[in-house]
């Protein structure tokens, strides 16, 4: 199952001062024969399809907390 993340950016110490960024990404999934990115199993069910899709969202809505902490923190 794919597993979503934030990479950020921010100025070093030795650095010309920039703006933090963030990026949101896939840091783990699964694919197909046809390198498909999947991020799901196979779902046979509404059930399935609700758990599945219910977790990604969890996921993001934690991504997106995560990245605005980082953001805050690195403001300049």
């Amino acid at each position: 199952m794919a597993k979503i993340d934030v990479f950020y950016k921010a100025p070093g110490k030795k650095s010309l001062p920039h703006p933090t960024f963030v990026h949101l990404w896939l840091s783990g999934y699964s694919s197909d024969e046809d390198e498909n990115i999947l991020l799901s199993p196979e779902l046979a069910t509404n059930q399935e399809v609700d758990y599945y899709v219910d977790d990604l969202v969890k996921q993001l809505e934690q991504v997106r907390r995560k990245a605005k902490k980082i953001l805050e923190k690195n403001k300049i």
